[in-house]
């Protein structure tokens, strides 16, 4: 038999409503594959009886609750169809009810409506019935002001033309919308009329010959402060064209009074003129009339053509002394003037906010008048005589060359044999005799306080032509300030550059290089202190007079266009720079000095004659004879520069003098050929004495010139090259066998082991080229880079050959040690093109910031090529 199949639709439902787990519910159920499910065999069909009645009995059992949900579903229909047609008849009833509201809720809106029509009927009726009595008051009222007005008018009586002003223009204001009507156009022009004669006739009343007492004025004038600015404006013109007409008559063009010699008799009028009128000005006007403000004005209009005619007039005779007083006494009348115009302002603000009147505002956003830079302007063209006179002044005062009369510091010898104690030893404590002292690190000689032409110099001394000059400089910056030119400070700037510039020219061509004599040191020293003072002088005028580039300076608080200054500031690093460059050759000359002074002493040892001068088989001395030559002459000229520099100047000297001198002395060393043991422990003994020279001569004269804290680089430096010649010299002592090269690894720094620096350590124990090349590759093989040749070698001793080593067989021609002086020569020389530097000078702060002690060495080598000696 075939099964029913529904649709999906209907499937779901079934299965949702009445969820079932028996397989016959299934819709794809299939009866044979039940019941060949059921009854696999024939024993099991031994049960079929039993399946039959289960099965029949479902079957009854759903025949019977389907025939009971039937009727149950009748019954239950005719119920359902009962009730909705109960509640369409409802709806119906509802519907007819709702009909009839809506009909009476228009009818009763239509009447809500009618009745606000016609209450706002009503209102508008009684508005425009209340507005029609108010203004018909007020044009009565308005007719009598007018009337009132006038017959105030005719008996002058200004105290109630004001009061009745105020309410009559009140009330045309108000009547400003009707007035196309003809009876309110009629009493417009009656007020307008009436104000045009009250107007006229205050005017005259400052015009007319007789006097008028001030309270009519001061009443009349505030009537005309109500009718507005155009009549009070034109009342102060006539008073202000009559007080100005004496001043225009008495300097008319032509008259004595005109001159511009006599211009100084302007600004006396126009200060008696301000100072008579000027209660009345304050008890007549009102404050917001700016009546003396206008009148200093006016003055000022008139006086700047006159002014700039006479100076055209002028041009070619004016004196320059006169140009200027005349320009001061401008000056003073400008800031007169406008300082008077600011107080009347600010008394005017005041008295507004006092008595809190509606104008209140207005009347404090008064203008500010400012009279400064208006009648100067006529002197721009003229100014230069000003500046020339400066530089002239300037020019006489800065020296083409300075003589010997400035330089009067210690002329005298000193018998520093006697001060230092014969080889160099400060008695007394570390100070010179009384003799030679003026105190601590003090020396006797020519120069004074602060310069170098008195009678004691002391640290820091400086030229008296310095401070001549920038005395002079500070003079002509107040004189130049005070002339509030922006322009001409500008250009009496250029002439201070200009003058400073030439005096710098001229410190750099006063000195000897190096310096002949211990004067000439002393006098070199005096340049080195008069540099770095007018360096940082120089630095401190552009700071003050263009605030660093940045604003800030006193050009930026004078009026008057803007000027760039960018110029200006470049020619003031030009000058810093010049300064500079004096100081540092200047340090450079006293260091060429000693140099030579230590060349001389290091004669002997650097000849050769060192080695034959030391018997054999003796021991060391405690001291060589050039090593207390050296010492004399260091100790010497330190002595005597230290009595002069500063101390900042002092210790870039020491640091110039360590960097040239103890390399003479290494350089000395790396020189000798074939010493003995004995020579190389003297030369250990000696490095140690010259190594507390060194350490020693910051203080000598003065144990307490630095703390230990200020001597920390210089110490380090002396300290690193002298146990660098320490080290070497230990390594010379240690005999030519294989353990050489580790001795060498172990004692020297790592930065300072190179196969070049082993290769002269070879060179000073007497090997020489083909003799070195098994040496400087074994040296070679422990990644030991080749480095920079320390000097030059330039021995003529005979070479011994050497008694161990590694066979030279092995190693190639290519890599031979240059043994000769012209090969190290050449490599130096290309060395020096290489590192060549510019010739542009740069300041002492960026010396000293920027500078290292390899820069320091290449730049003195340089250095050395320009100084002849």
């Amino acid at each position: 038999r075939s099964c029913r199949h529904f649709s999906d639709a209907v499937e779901k439902v079934l299965q949702e409503v009445c969820p079932s787990d028996d397989p016959v519910d299934s819709p794809d159920f299939d009866p044979v594959a039940y019941l060949n499910d059921r009854f696999p065999d024939d024993a099991s069909l031994k049960s079929l009886p039993t399946f039959y009645d289960e099965v029949k009995g479902k079957l009854h059992r759903a025949e019977t609750d389907l025939l009971d949900t039937v009727k149950t579903q009748a019954t239950t229909a005719t119920e359902a169809a009962q009730d909705l047609t109960d509640a369409q008849t409802a709806v119906l009833k509802l519907h007819s009810r709702v009909s009839d509201i809506k009909v009476k809720a228009s009818e009763s809106e239509e009447r809500v409506r009618s009745l606000c029509f016609h209450i706002r009927q009503l209102d508008t009726a009684k508005t425009n019935l209340s507005d029609s009595v108010k203004t018909l008051k007020k044009l009565h009222l308005w007719m009598l002001q007018i009337q009132r007005l006038q017959d105030a008018f005719e008996k002058r009586n200004f105290t109630d033309c004001r009061v009745l002003l105020v309410d009559a223009l009140s009330h045309s204001a108000y009547f400003e919308r009707f007035k196309d009507v003809p009876k309110i156009r009629e009493l417009r022009e009656r007020v307008s009329n009436t104000c045009k004669q009250l107007g006229w006739h205050i005017q005259n009343l400052f015009v007319v010959e007789s006097a008028v007492p001030d309270d009519t004025l001061r009443e009349a004038c505030l009537a005309a402060d109500v009718m507005g600015p155009e009549v009070w404006k034109a009342i102060v013109q006539k008073f202000v064209k009559k007080e100005l007409e004496v001043y225009t008559l008495k300097f008319k063009r032509g008259t004595e009074d005109a001159k511009f010699e006599k211009t100084e008799r302007r600004f006396v009028h126009i200060r008696s003129l301000l100072d008579r009128d000027e209660r009345m000005i304050d008890y007549v006007f009102p404050p917001r009339w700016c009546v003396l403000q206008e009148v200093c004005l006016e003055f000022c209009l008139k006086t700047k053509p006159e002014l700039t005619f006479a100076l055209r007039e002028s041009a070619g005779n004016i004196d320059v002394a006169v140009l200027i007083y005349i320009l001061q006494k401008t000056i003073e009348i400008e800031k007169d003037l406008t300082h008077r115009a600011r107080r009347k302002t600010l008394l005017a603000a005041e008295a507004a906010k006092e008595r809190q009147r509606s104008d209140v505002e207005a009347e404090t956003q008064l203008p500010d008048f400012k009279f400064n830079n208006f009648l100067l302007q006529c002197f721009d063209d003229h100014m230069g005589l000003y500046v020339q006179q400066e530089k002239d002044l300037m020019h006489s005062i800065v020296p083409d060359t300075l003589p010997d009369a400035e330089f009067t510091v210690a002329q005298e010898d000193t018998n520093l044999a006697a001060v230092m104690g014969g080889v160099g030893t400060v008695t007394t404590g570390g100070k010179p005799p009384s003799s030679a002292t003026g105190g601590s690190g003090t020396t006797t000689s020519g120069a004074g306080s602060g310069g170098a032409g008195a009678s004691t110099a002391r640290v820091g001394t400086t030229l008296p032509s310095s401070d001549d000059v920038f005395v002079l400089i500070k003079e002509s910056l107040k004189r130049a300030s005070s002339l509030s030119r922006r322009q001409t400070l500008v250009e009496v700037a250029g002439v201070w550059v200009s003058e400073l510039s030439r005096y710098a020219d001229v410190l750099a061509t006063t000195y000897a290089v190096p310096p002949p004599t211990p004067f000439a040191e002393r006098k070199l020293c005096c340049v080195v202190n008069t540099a770095e003072k007018c360096r940082t002088t120089a630095e401190e005028l552009a700071m003050a007079l263009l605030g660093g580039g940045n604003g800030g300076g006193r050009l930026d608080l004078l009026p008057g266009p803007g000027v760039d200054t960018r110029a200006l500031m470049q020619d003031f690093e030009t000058v810093v720079d010049k300064f500079a460059n004096v100081y540092a050759k200047a340090i450079l000359s006293l260091v060429a000095g000693i140099e030579k002074e230590c060349l001389e002493a290091l004669s002997e040892f650097t000849s050769g004659m060192f080695i034959t001068s030391i018997p054999k088989d003796t021991t060391a001395q405690d001291r060589s004879p050039y090593v207390l030559k050296l010492r004399r002459v260091l100790e010497t000229h330190v002595f005597n520069c230290s009595a002069i520099l500063e101390r900042g100047a002092l210790r870039y000297y020491l640091d110039k003098v360590a960097v040239r001198i103890v390399p003479l002395y290494t350089k000395g060393i790396y020189r000798l050929r074939g010493v003995s043991d004995t020579t190389v422990n003297q030369l250990r003994l000696d490095c140690r004495a010259l190594e507390g020279t060194f350490l020693k001569l910051p203080n000598v004269g003065d144990p307490s010139r630095y703390p230990p804290t200020a001597l920390t680089g210089f110490n380090k430096r002396v300290t690193r090259e002298f146990e660098k010649m320490d080290r070497t010299l230990k390594v010379l002592q240690c005999d030519l066998s294989n353990h050489l090269v580790d001795f060498y690894l172990s004692v020297m720094a790592e930065e300072d082991r190179t196969v070049q620096h082993f290769g002269m350590i070879l060179e000073l124990k007497g090997l020489k080229g083909e003799e070195l090349r098994p040496w400087l590759t074994l040296m070679r093989s422990k990644s030991v880079p080749d480095g920079e040749a320390v000097a030059p070698s330039t021995s003529s001793h005979p070479i011994q050959a050497p008694t161990a080593g590694p066979s030279a067989s092995t190693v190639p021609t290519s890599t031979a040690y240059a043994d000769t002086a012209k090969d190290i020569r050449a490599g130096l020389d290309k060395l020096k093109s290489k590192f060549q530097v510019s010739s542009k000078s740069v300041s002492y702060t960026h010396l000293r910031a920027h500078e290292t002690p390899e820069h320091l060495v290449c730049r003195l080598l340089l250095e050395k090529k320009k100084i002849k000696y």
